[in-house]
This record gives structure tokens, C-alpha cells and sequence, in this order.
């Protein structure tokens, strides 16, 4: 007897596609989007419908977070497994697990714990509940001293030496897929070619580069700017700095924390206006988010949360930032609020970091694009999440 095919599952409203919201039906099959029908809204084959007005969107993708309800990413596989099912319920599908500067072994036992926790998730099932990995993010150590922010200072090295590190033993870094790093400091442009050429994407951050020392990284092959607007040389008429050489590229991508805190909300407006499917959200959250106030760590660093701020706790940085306690999907919200259209936001955690990874499966409804969704109301905030067909809130089939 033939196989009967899967009919997949429909699921009709208004959809997220690139930068409108069209009326139609989606196609599940497989983990997969199957089909995509715009302006389809009749009864035909029945199916799943999203009231009005909240609408479909791509699952959302955190390429900057180094934990969440209590989780950090450092912490071994135990901890960013638990990290992929805490981000998964805030609306999040697919994101990058963020080390903060550690000394290289410890990297490397982290890409090593990366490794092993995607290497069982499985293509349709990534974990019942759980955001796909897509490998890491290195925030350092190859940073600017005097720019550090919330990093150990003592786990802080150059350029050079980090690039010796990897051409001993390149397969150990493998899960990499962005580096923040000051190109400034010696060996900082053949680090940046370096990743370029292994396909590691290469961003300016904690740096005290020039305007035209960060120009001529973006030219190396720099692909990204971390946290937009922090620990890095500002925007000023004679000096244009870090800020300057990101909003003036055509091919760098700017993280930014759209927390009200990291930046003035009276900027998101101009920043999109400025950067287009150029500026990327990020959360940059640490364990506390999603908790409330109290003593945290992140990394070596003591910090304090105080009504949702996280701050250096002690030392010569006290005081300073510390990451932050939001969502990406609250950095959504957050856009919207601050004027933006709710697909232009939208972009900004989906479109632009799938774009930034190279990923086509990702970031997008369209055919062939995995099945990762989230159901968003007119404000940005999440309602429900599917990841590879099912929902997270519904009975495992």
C-alpha cells in the first residue's frame, strides 16, 4: 500500500512577509514551510486562523545573548540547553549562545559544549520546546582594554595572540560565527581577514578604533558592529569614530540593544531611518533577565540588578553596564513603541541577523524556510511560538 503524504497543517492571517503584511495561508509539512498562498482567505481545505489583529511572523533570532532566566551560556551544555527552552518561550527560535572574554581554554571548552548540544538537535525536532543553536558568538578577548565594559580585564588579550590560538588548532573553533574584536590592537586586521576567510563574521566592538581605523576594518572584511553606540568611540563632528565608520558603510550591520537604557529610545527612529535592513536587535541579556533585582555574574564580574538594569557591581567600572535584562522580543515591542512599523522591527530581529549568518532557512515565511514562527500582537509583544511545525503551548504529537 502506497504512503499516505503528510497534509501538513494551515495556518491563515495576516503574515510577516519581507516588509508587508499580506493576507494568506501558510503550509506545514516536514518542520517546513510547504507552501504560502497570499490573498487566499477563503475556507478552502479549512485550517488554524490567527485572529486579528495580532499576525504570523518569523521566529525571532538573538545573535547576542549570554543567558536568560537564570541560565548562562558559559555554564556547560546542561545550562545553554536550558537556556535554547528558556529563549524558545520568549519567542525566540534560532539564536547565538554569547561567551563573554574568558582565557582560550575556557573558550574552547565552550565551542566544545556548543557543538555537542546542537549536535543533538535534529534537523524537524530541535528539542521539544527548545531554540535551535547556530553555533557561537565570541564577544572577545581580543578587545580594547580602555573599552572593555563588563569584561574581565584579565581575560583580555590581542589580536595577535588570539589568531596564534586558532591556527594551532583551527578546529577547535569551528562552532564560531562572530567575533567581536578592537582592530585597532596589534594583528587586529589580520584577525579580521582571518575570520573573514573561515567564515566567521568579523565585528568592530569595545574598541577605541578611529574613524578611519574602523573604516579600514570594515574594508578587511568586518561585517558588524557590537552594541551600537557603546564602549566604542562616539559620533562627533571632527571625530566620527566607530559610531561613524558603521552608520556610513553600506556593508556593516549595527547591533543594537533597544532597551531604553543602551540607547535613547528618540534614536531608534533615526538609527532605522539611517541603517534600513542594516540595523540588527540584539537582547545582550544575562542570566538575570527575565528574574528581578539581585547579586548575578557574568563572566568574572559581580553585577547588580536594580530595577532591570544590570550594572558592574564593584572595581574601577562600577557602575558601568552590564549587558541587559530584556528579550529580543521585547527590543520588537520596544521599536514599536519608538514609531516603527511592526515588519520593520520585525526585520531587525529576523531578516537582518538570518542575512548577517548567511542563512536562507531562516528569518523568513516563505516556501522552504523552516517552519519557525511566532504570533505577535499589533505592539510587538509575543502571543504563541512554533518551532520546526508545532506549537510550543500545544500537546507533543
Amino acid at each position: 500500500m502506497a504512503a499516505t503524504q503528510d497534509p501538513g497543517r494551515r495556518i491563515g492571517g495576516g503574515l510577516v512577509v519581507g516588509s508587508r503584511i499580506v493576507r494568506g495561508w501558510l503550509t506545514v509539512r516536514g518542520g517546513r514551510i510547504a507552501a504560502l498562498e497570499p490573498g487566499t482567505m477563503g475556507e478552502r481545505g479549512g485550517g488554524e486562523r490567527i485572529d486579528e489583529p495580532a499576525v504570523v511572523a518569523p521566529g525571532l533570532i538573538d545573535v547576542h545573548v549570554h543567558g536568560s532566566g537564570g541560565a548562562s551560556a558559559l555554564d556547560g551544555r546542561l545550562a545553554l540547553e536550558e537556556l535554547a527552552a528558556i529563549l524558545a518561550r520568549r519567542g525566540v527560535t534560532s539564536f547565538l549562545p554569547t561567551a563573554v572574554a574568558a582565557p582560550v581554554p575556557q573558550l574552547i571548552e565552550f565551542l566544545a559544549d556548543v557543538a555537542a548540544v546542537r549536535a543533538g538537535q535534529v534537523e524537524s525536532r530541535p528539542g521539544v520546546g527548545s531554540a535551535r543553536l547556530l553555533g557561537a558568538n565570541l564577544e572577545g578577548p581580543a578587545i580594547d582594554p580602555d573599552h572593555r565594559g563588563a569584561h574581565d580585564p584579565a581575560a583580555i588579550i590581542e589580536p595577535a595572540e588570539l589568531l596564534a590560538a586558532w591556527r594551532v588548532a583551527p578546529a577547535a573553533w569551528a562552532e564560531a560565527r562572530l567575533m567581536t574584536l578592537a582592530p585597532e590592537r596589534p594583528g587586529g586586521l589580520d584577525l579580521v581577514r582571518h575570520l573573514a576567510a573561515s567564515g566567521v563574521v568579523p565585528s568592530v566592538g569595545h574598541s577605541g578604533a578611529t574613524f578611519q581605523e574602523a573604516r579600514a576594518a570594515f574594508a578587511a572584511g568586518a561585517r558588524s558592529t557590537t552594541h551600537l553606540f557603546n564602549a566604542m568611540t562616539g559620533l562627533q563632528g571632527r571625530q566620527p569614530g566607530v559610531v561613524g565608520a558603521a552608520l556610513l558603510d553600506p556593508g556593516a550591520t549595527a547591533e543594537l540593544i533597544a532597551d531604553g537604557l543602551h540607547v535613547d529610545p528618540a534614536l531608534f527612529p533615526f538609527l532605522w531611518r539611517t541603517l534600513g535592513p542594516r540595523l540588527l536587535l540584539v537582547s545582550d541579556a544575562i542570566s538575570a533577565a527575565g528574574l528581578g533585582d539581585g547579586p548575578y555574574r557574568l563572566g568574572g564580574l559581580d553585577v547588580t540588578v536594580r530595577a532591570g538594569q544590570a550594572r558592574i557591581a564593584a572595581g574601577p567600572k562600577a557602575g558601568s553596564l552590564a549587558g541587559s535584562t530584556i528579550s529580543v522580543a521585547d527590543a520588537v515591542a520596544n521599536l514599536v513603541a519608538a514609531g516603527l512599523d511592526l515588519p520593520q522591527a520585525v526585520g531587525a530581529a529576523t531578516r537582518t541577523p538570518a542575512r548577517l549568518l548567511g542563512r536562507r532557512d531562516i528569518g523568513r515565511i516563505g516556501a522552504g524556510a523552516r517552519a519557525d514562527l511566532v504570533v505577535l500582537a499589533p505592539d510587538g509583544t509575543v502571543q504563541r511560538t512554533m518551532i520546526a511545525g508545532r506549537w510550543l503551548d500545544e500537546p507533543a504529537r
